[in-house]
């Protein structure tokens, strides 16, 4: 079981709570620019024992053109990267570039919804174009832990898992927690997908294998048959 979580300068204590409650690996990720603060980062992670350990980036971009000039250094350099937005115009930039491996919190919890349908921006062309780049999308237990009204909000994750799964798009969930006391086991947090819509074995392979198959991709990229993300040389 793999969990995702954000660290605050905690990761051993993470670490702990993660090995007690029978997490095997840990992807930690951090809202570095910069690829010297990565690579920093990832040979303090490295130093680290007692479990598994991937260093990524979660990225919060406010435009368009964050996303366009996300430098290649920091993509090869990453085991993971996410990516969270509320902005249709950013959300779909996201979705757009296969250089980002996971979107995450694209809903709002405040607003009205339509009578039929609910405004979780997401839709059929954010999810098409989320399979073509290769993108999953992620649900932040964190986030539903620290709501005090949270129905608006599940509802509208509860659309979005249904969208993503009719497109193929894997889904992921994990705890995001930045205090150990946060940190919840896969398995709960596979239960809870599937009360949220998702069918029995999606909720399985987000909890591991859709996790492992990014992390398998990422160390493709660093093979010197690969061109530029989405091209590798074949032959």
């Amino acid at each position: 079981m793999i969990d995702i979580q954000i660290p605050l300068n905690n990761e051993a204590k993470l670490i702990e709570e993660s090995k007690r409650i029978g997490i095997k690996q840990v992807i930690f990720l951090y809202p570095f620019k910069k690829k010297q603060d990565l690579v920093a980062q990832k040979k303090k992670n490295n130093s680290l024992k007692g479990i598994k350990i991937s260093t990524g980036i979660l990225l919060k971009p406010q435009a368009v053109s964050e996303i366009s000039r996300f430098p290649k250094s920091l993509y090869f350099e990453a085991d993971f990267i996410a990516c969270q937005s509320t902005s249709e115009k950013v959300i779909r930039a996201i979705v757009s570039q296969p250089k980002i491996d996971l979107l995450v919190n694209p809903e709002t919890d405040t607003g009205k919804d339509h009578t039929h349908y609910r405004y979780s921006n997401v839709n059929q062309v954010i999810a098409k174009l989320s399979k073509e780049n290769d993108l999953a999308y992620g649900v932040d237990f964190h986030r539903l832990l620290s709501l005090d009204s949270r129905i608006k909000l599940l509802g509208r994750i509860m659309q979005n898992i249904r969208i993503f799964q009719k497109y193929k798009v894997p889904l992921v969930i994990a705890s995001f927690a930045s205090k150990p006391e946060d940190i919840r086991n896969p398995k709960d947090l596979s239960a809870l997908l599937r009360v949220l819509g998702s069918s029995y074995k999606e909720s399985k392979l987000a909890i591991k294998q859709n996790l492992l198959a990014i992390l398998e991709r990422k160390e493709q990229r660093r093979s010197p048959e690969y061109v530029r993300p989405g091209v590798k040389v074949v032959g």
